[in-house]
């Protein structure tokens, strides 16, 4: 069915913004806005770039707002998803090549690259199998290579002051997430993976024990030593009971890390 989107404050700023973006995904969208000049004119900016009718510009005799409704063909709206979907190949193609370069960083900044590029591609083609749904679905690209890859490249991890091991669960979990095959040991890894704890007593307060804990995380090249990843976190936090205080502090820094060190790790790779 045809999707009618209504963008409250939509002629100027974040509103202007999204009616646009819902505009290009084909959605027949309602600018308003008590500002009936700025309303038009917004509408018939959307209308100027986006190639899509302006249908109707009304004012609300209780409110005084302003509307303008916008409608985007689904063909229209179906060619625009194509185009970006080409974008998204053309992209790809030199990445793949990528994959088998001889140095470590440039193969994986291809590989994670790639992966960010499925998950584009497979909401592209959602938001086309909403706007044009007779139409035959394309074959799904899977970007098998890339995960090889990424599988194929060992990290040797070290964790050294974690005594209850928090920390390297943490630490190993996020390496596994972005694919990587984790082992014990450095030596005959592909990459380095070192964690570095500190946890402090900082002494109690109205009954509370108080600590303070540090991560520090590195991940580098084994040949190279070109580092991939430094990310620090700390955290301070206090407990009824002393041991307590400081399992919550490294408690709060691991979860920290396990959503951390991918986006860290995918920042880096853009740089390479």
């Amino acid at each position: 069915d045809d999707k009618v989107a209504i963008v409250t404050g939509s002629a100027r700023g974040i509103g202007r913004a999204t009616a646009e973006l819902l505009s290009e995904q084909g959605a027949k969208v309602l600018i308003n806005d008590l500002d009936g000049d700025l309303a038009e004119q917004t509408a018939s900016g959307i209308a100027g770039r986006a190639g899509v009718e302006i249908v109707q510009v009304w004012q609300d005799p209780q409110s005084h707002q302003f509307h303008a409704l916008a409608a985007l063909d689904r063909q229209q709206a179906a060619a625009r998803l194509d185009a970006r979907l080409a974008a998204l190949e053309a992209s790809a193609r030199p990445l793949r090549a990528q994959l088998d370069a001889s140095e470590t960083a440039p193969a994986l900044a291809a590989a994670t690259r790639l992966l960010r590029l499925e998950r584009d591609r497979r909401a592209l083609e959602g938001e086309l199998r909403i706007v044009a749904p007779a139409r035959p679905q394309r074959a799904v690209v899977e970007e098998t290579a890339a995960r090889e890859r990424l599988a194929r490249t060992s990290v040797g991890l070290t964790v050294t002051g974690d005594d209850d091991g928090v920390v390297l669960d943490a630490v190993r979990s996020a390496l596994v997430n972005l694919g990587f095959a984790v082992q014990a040991e450095p030596a005959g890894s592909d990459l380095v993976g070192e964690a570095t704890v500190a946890l402090d007593k900082l002494g109690t307060r109205d009954g509370w024990y108080w600590s303070r804990g540090r991560v520090e995380v590195v991940l580098k090249d084994s040949a190279s030593a070109r580092v991939f990843l430094n990310l620090t976190e700390s955290v301070r936090d206090a407990s009824r009971i002393e041991r307590e205080s400081g399992q919550r502090v490294l408690a709060k820094i691991s979860d920290r890390l396990r959503k951390g060190i991918p986006a860290a790790f995918l920042t880096a790779t853009d740089g390479f």
